[in-house]
């Protein structure tokens, strides 16, 4: 589950959790399609951001007159969908209904409160100014970014057009290199925004692959894991869960196309007593290598 899609889920729990529905923890779950321990692993990041969840016998409920309750509700929801709330039972609302009040508080609170226990204030303050962007065709002057493939720290003027799911990348056309790039928003020092915007006709985002790597070609894989890689991956990774299945105990296979070599075989490398590559053998190959190379320019001594 991506980042928006666990905000989505919190949302969703902090509003069953909000109505006069007296709702115990087995119907949230079922409701929600989560876990037990996700259940309470979101009922305590609910409770970090200020809320005060309130246990009455087997049912759960929020404690409304708490202030960061009564802040969120009205500076986030509009007039109307404050009726539908206070007024309603979450679960009895449509599923419009509720998709519109989650969406909303989506789309108010994601580079604010909420968000702010999965991504760092600068992250956060960057995002809006890049969504706001977007939103009013502007480009944008990307202050001091700090590039992993040149090495260098410097500004770029670049019309932004999607970001992805995650929040962690950011597609943009480069007016410099006249050029489509991504850029991790982690990595942003700062974002100002300018008046010019005229090359949407070239605005394609690239495909990305389970390693947030781009390119223009494609290389198809499957990898034999363990259950130690297989939560490795998925953990590091979490759009690579849709590409794995369980073949037997403590077997998983994963499959799914790579954009360019460098972030599957750095996860390789990381787990190589807990991986099998099936194919290609140009990746076995190119690992090889790498091991290699190591060792010639680390030589140890006694």
């Amino acid at each position: 589950m991506n980042t928006r899609q666990t905000i989505s889920k919190i949302i969703e729990l902090i509003l069953c959790l909000s109505s006069d529905c007296r709702c115990t923890k087995l119907s949230l779950m079922e409701d929600l399609s989560i876990s037990e321990s996700t259940f309470k692993r979101y009922v305590k990041d609910i409770e970090n951001l200020g809320f005060k969840v309130v246990r009455d016998g087997k049912y759960y409920h929020i404690d409304k007159d708490c202030s960061c309750f009564k802040m969120i509700i009205e500076c986030i929801l509009p007039g109307e969908k404050q009726i539908d709330l206070f007024n309603s039972n979450f679960n009895e609302l449509s599923s419009q209904q509720k998709s519109e009040i989650v969406e909303h508080i989506e789309y108010h609170s994601y580079y604010r409160h909420l968000i702010s226990q999965y991504i760092q204030k600068r992250t956060i303050d960057n995002i809006g100014k890049l969504t706001e962007a977007i939103n009013q065709k502007k480009s944008v002057k990307i202050i001091n970014y700090h590039s992993s493939n040149s090495n260098n720290i410097r500004n770029r003027i670049v019309e932004a057009f999607q970001i992805t799911e995650d929040y962690g990348f950011v597609f943009c056309y480069d007016h410099e290199s006249h050029k489509n790039k991504v850029f991790k928003i982690a990595r942003i020092e700062d974002i100002e925004i300018l008046d010019d915007w005229r090359y949407d006709y070239n605005h394609t985002a690239q495909f990305m692959d389970v390693f947030s790597m781009t390119g223009d070609s494609l290389t198809e894989c499957k990898l034999k894991l363990n259950l130690m890689s297989k939560n490795l991956l998925c953990e590091r990774f979490p759009s690579a869960e849709k590409h794995i299945k369980k073949q037997d105990d403590n077997v998983y296979m994963a499959e799914f196309s790579y954009s360019r070599i460098e972030g599957i075989s750095n996860f390789i490398m990381s787990v190589l007593d807990s991986v099998e590559i099936i194919y290609p053998s140009s990746l076995q190959d190119s690992i090889n290598e790498k091991i290699n190379s190591y060792l010639h320019s680390h030589s140890f001594t006694s």
